[in-house]
Parts: C-alpha cells; sequence; structure tokens
C-alpha cells in the first residue's frame, strides 16, 4: 500500500527537514489555513475509531494550541500525512505516500478508502510525536525561564545592599555577609543557565 515518492512538483511549499540523526527526514510545509492539495482533511475526521480527539496538545498545562493529524489527496489515488501546527500556523507534510486502486469520486469512496485511513493513522502518529517534542522544549524553555527570573530578582535586591553593607554600624554587618551570599547565588544560576539551557532564548 506504501510507495516512495519524491514531491518535485510541490514548487507552492517550502522543504526542510524534522528530527535529528537517524529520525531526520524530509518535510514540506507551508504556513496559513488555506489547504494547498485537494481534499485535504484532519486525521480524526477520517471514520477511524481510533482517533477519537482533535489534536495533541503543545504543553503540559493545555494552555497553548495542538499538533492535529493531516491528510491529503494528491491525485493518481496517492494520499500523504502529516500535522496542522495551530500554534504557528504551520503544516507539515511527509514525503511518503498511501495508495489506493481507485480514483475517488464521491464521499462514499471516501468511506471505504483504506490508503485515507493508513494516512490518517500515520498522520496522528507524527501530530503525536511534534507534540511530544514540543512538550519537551516547552518545559525545557520553562525550566529556563525560571532561572532567568530567579537572576533577574536576585539582581534587584543588589543595589540596596550594595549600599547598605559599608554602614560601620554593628547592625549591617549581617548585610555583608548577605551580599557575598547573594553574588554567589547569582553566579551560580547564571552557570547553570549557561550550561544546562544554552540553546534557549530567555526573556
Amino acid at each position: 500500500m506504501r510507495q516512495k515518492r519524491n514531491f518535485r512538483d510541490f514548487r507552492t511549499l517550502w522543504q526542510g527537514f524534522n528530527g535529528e540523526g537517524r529520525d531526520r527526514v524530509p518535510v514540506w510545509y507551508t504556513y496559513g489555513k488555506a489547504p494547498t492539495f485537494r481534499h485535504e482533511r484532519y486525521a480524526d475526521e477520517c471514520w477511524l475509531r481510533s482517533i477519537r480527539h482533535k489534536g495533541w496538545y503543545q504543553d503540559d498545562d493545555c494552555m497553548l494550541g495542538v499538533i492535529r493529524g493531516r491528510v491529503a489527496y494528491i491525485g493518481r489515488g496517492l494520499w500523504i500525512a502529516g500535522y496542522e501546527d495551530t500554534e504557528h500556523g504551520q503544516t507539515v507534510w511527509y514525503p511518503e505516500t498511501y495508495a489506493s486502486d481507485d480514483e475517488p469520486h464521491s464521499v462514499y469512496d471516501f468511506l471505504e478508502c483504506e490508503a485515507m485511513q493508513a494516512a490518517a493513522r500515520a498522520a496522528d502518529h507524527y501530530a503525536e510525536r511534534a507534540a511530544e517534542a514540543e512538550r519537551d522544549y516547552n518545559r525545557h524553555w520553562s525550566e529556563a525561564q525560571t532561572l532567568a527570573d530567579d537572576i533577574a530578582e536576585h539582581k534587584a535586591k543588589l543595589p540596596r545592599l550594595l549600599g547598605m553593607r559599608n554602614d560601620p554600624r554593628p547592625c549591617y554587618a549581617a548585610v555583608r555577609d548577605e551580599v557575598r551570599e547573594l553574588i554567589e547565588t547569582i553566579r551560580d544560576l547564571r552557570a547553570k543557565l549557561a550550561d544546562d539551557y544554552s540553546d534557549v532564548e530567555t526573556c
């Protein structure tokens, strides 16, 4: 049922890659909600009992958009699978095709189209993997942002403490120790941010 094809005629789309290492695969993508291909539809609209949801959330709090499997009929009995990223307005298509013997002519042909359903299952799988990667990145970014916020909070305390540490009165002796501890804490947090989150740009 599956055939490998290189879509050289997808001139309206951008080409890129998804994944890393052995999982790195070519993909085609576009932005906006306007459909690119004939008979585009979501994977959950392909009459499959195994897909009973409308996408996978991109964050643990379910506050961001979803990534939703999508299929398209491209003619000559061929279907392709991909997903729509609602948070970034992007649709991604994979190069693998799913072939049926006949050209669909009516909605009833789609009801029994095994190629479309195979593409839908693949699309839902792609969407799930992409959403999982987004959740991992968002957790990573959130941890980095927490560190950056802590650094900013500690730095905001420094000017007042620095102005107090040279006061000769005994009651301010503890301030000098607090300043040293605060500076060490800021250095440690900066080192952790640089070492563990160098791939993240925080606010």
